[in-house]
């Protein structure tokens, strides 16, 4: 079936003929009432597109009411408007089009469909779920309108709604959605733990290690909920099955793990730890904390020893600024003036650089986002300090 009947096709080059009119005769206007293109008394003249345009539309939509196939001619229209930022106008002709005679079931549900998502788009999260709910009961578009239900619930924090939707839509689908809901468990349990209820804390995260064993995100949670309440070795076991599931997360638990290990007095495990992770990775992070155990047993001067050889190969600002913070403390009073100063300058421009990076779509930040800003996948964003230095 073609997507617009002859007639159609020919409403629609008409609406847009007469509107590029309209636009060239905005034009024509604007410089006929502005001839020295300077403000007149103050103002400028205003433009008649706009009244032209919607003029045009009016008459452009009372066309398309005579006929009787034109519920796909308005959806058309009406998600041009939508492109164009004008929902009100799109919510209006869809509205139209689904309160008109005639037409099949499949262009009355598209027309519901796109007002649906007009009404998303709008923040009209109520209205929006109605009408998906109704679409879905319809059996119309029943995949499409889970996958928006679970975004509008995501957008509400409507967890729970959340996970009962991506559990029915993979079913539909049979596409494994199992980390997501996970994630969904470990945004319930946070909220849990913001009220001080721990045991409903880990129950969510034990429903989110069900769905998903490999969530390092419901394990890190568990490690944090264990080193605040003192229990240190199951925080440090947490903390290295962390490690384990997901290695970006490295960078981000040295310093929680560091306090496990010196409060088991354990500072052996640590050292061997870290040259473990040495051996697999050369971020920097690992790289600093491995050279602060130098300091700690050797002094600052192998410190730097280790710090210089390691920043050769692997040149990073936020090295450097710890070596100068090592060479600070191995010299003289008079000496440090300089190097305090260069130390705060390199210091701002680390402060200034993201560290991490969705790797679906390339969005950096400055924080870890379990979901990420930009393009809404969960899971994806981490620490990016590159091995070969990251100047």
């Amino acid at each position: 079936m073609e997507w617009f009947h002859l007639e159609d096709n020919f409403l629609l080059l008409f609406f847009f003929m007469a509107t590029g009119i309209g636009w060239l005769l905005g034009r024509f206007q604007d410089k006929q009432s502005q001839p020295s293109s300077s403000p007149v008394n103050g103002r400028r003249s205003p433009s008649i597109f706009p009244a032209i345009v919607e003029k045009t539309t009016d008459v452009f939509i009372k066309m398309l009411e005579a006929s009787p196939e034109s519920i796909e001619s308005h959806i058309a229209l009406g998600n041009l408007f939508k492109s164009k930022g004008d929902l009100g106008k799109a919510i209006e002709i869809h509205q139209n089009a689904i309160g008109r005679e005639g037409g099949t079931l499949a262009q009355r549900s598209t027309a519901r469909l796109a007002l649906a998502q007009d009404f998303l788009s709008a923040g009209l999260f109520d209205r929006a779920e109605t009408l998906f709910l109704d679409l879905h009961k319809s059996g119309e578009y029943q995949e499409l309108c889970l996958e928006f239900l679970a975004g509008l619930y995501e957008r509400e924090h409507d967890w729970v709604r959340a996970i009962e939707t991506v559990q029915h839509l993979n079913l539909h689908n049979g596409q494994p959605g199992a980390s997501v809901v996970a994630h969904y468990f470990c945004e319930l349990a946070q909220k849990a733990l913001s009220m001080n209820q721990v045991e409903l804390a880990r129950q969510h995260l034990e429903n989110a290690h069900k769905q998903d064993k490999k969530c390092a995100r419901s394990t890190l949670l568990l490690a944090e909920i264990e080193i605040k309440h003192g229990n240190h070795e199951a925080a440090l076991s947490a903390y290295l099955q962390t490690s384990e599931q997901e290695s970006a997360l490295i960078p981000d638990i040295l310093q929680p793990l560091k306090i496990c290990y010196q409060k088991i007095n354990d500072l052996e495990g640590w050292g061997k730890f870290l040259k473990k992770c040495l051996k697999e990775s050369k971020k920097i992070p690992i790289i600093l904390a491995f050279t602060e155990t130098i300091r700690e047993k050797e002094g600052s001067k192998e410190a730097i020893k280790f710090m210089l050889s390691e920043l050769r190969m692997h040149p990073s600002l936020i090295g450097l600024y710890h070596l100068i913070g090592y060479y600070v403390e191995s010299k003289p009073v008079k000496a440090k003036e300089d190097a305090l100063i260069l130390q705060d300058f390199i210091g701002k421009l680390a402060e200034a650089k993201s560290h991490y990076q969705c790797h679906f779509c390339g969005f950096t930040g400055k924080i870890l986002y379990w979901q990420c800003p930009n393009c809404k996948r969960w899971g994806t964003t981490f620490s990016y300090w590159e091995e070969q230095g990251e100047i």
